[in-house]
């Protein structure tokens, strides 16, 4: 399976690398780093994650830092849609999601 990156998603994780260098010049990577390598796991086991509170999603938990990747599985790739920090109410911010509250 292919891991396919949304412009969102990569904004995301973006925003989390320039979140941690402000704190610290060479955290950022490190668990930057450690995402990745947590997604491409669902390259074997695309279906790893829990299923997602919006229908067609799954969500992926990195176990050391607090986010959440939300993801959809389509055939021959996984999609990463975005990234979430746990602490985030972060199904406010997806399309639909009045739906869910």
């Amino acid at each position: 399976m292919k891991i396919i990156w949304t412009a969102a998603a990569r904004d995301d994780l973006q925003a989390i690398r320039a979140w941690f260098d402000e704190r610290n010049q060479t955290a950022g990577g490190h668990v930057v780093r450690e995402i990745r390598e947590a997604v491409s796991l669902l390259q074997s086991q695309p279906m790893l994650g829990r299923v997602g509170q919006i229908d067609g999603t799954r969500e992926l938990v990195i176990q050391r830092y607090p986010y959440l990747v939300i993801y959809e599985v389509q055939p021959g790739n996984i999609r990463v849609l975005s990234l979430f920090h746990t602490a985030r109410a972060w199904w406010l911010d997806v399309d639909g999601a009045d739906d869910l509250v």
